[in-house]
């Protein structure tokens, strides 16, 4: 499940901020976001479609997503794996596989389905983290281009 705070006016937030709940004092990033940042706590449990659902209904400005995970130490027995990357994001999926970021994919992962859902539907201008640019690429509807990566 997905931890995040309810309340009545959301219109202030142009920016998501996901937070694995495995990230040491995870509250920290939390309780230090921008007052247009909307933190959402999440586990390698959470279920996708109730957070798209909350995304899509209460937060409709939405320009940048960032994540805060921790990454997999790069090892001879997953040499395709990015050190960056997590193992598990939501629904105990990986956060992308290496078939979404080849060029020319066609069909994509459940997360990264997720993820270019958002992208489509806010028009996302950034998303923030070290291993979100293999992500990024798959997330373009257009052609593959590392322009829009962030900084």
């Amino acid at each position: 499940m997905c931890s995040y705070t309810e309340q009545e006016d959301y219109s202030q937030y142009t920016n998501i901020l996901f937070i694995d709940s495995t990230v040491y004092q995870s509250a920290t990033f939390v309780n230090g976001v921008s007052s247009n940042t909307f933190p959402i706590t999440y586990s390698h449990h959470s279920n996708r479609k109730p957070l798209e659902d909350f995304i899509v209904n209460k937060l409709s400005h939405i320009s940048k997503i960032g994540f805060v995970f921790h990454g997999l130490a790069h090892t001879t027995a997953y040499p395709n794996i990015n050190m960056f990357c997590p193992r598990l994001f939501l629904e105990n999926d990986v956060f992308f596989t290496d078939e979404d970021i080849q060029p020319g994919a066609t069909t994509f992962s459940e997360n990264i389905l997720f993820l270019r859902s958002l992208y489509n539907q806010y028009s996302i201008h950034y998303i923030l983290n070290q291993c979100i640019f293999h992500a990024r690429i798959a997330l373009s509807d257009n052609t593959i281009s590392t322009e829009k990566t962030a900084k």
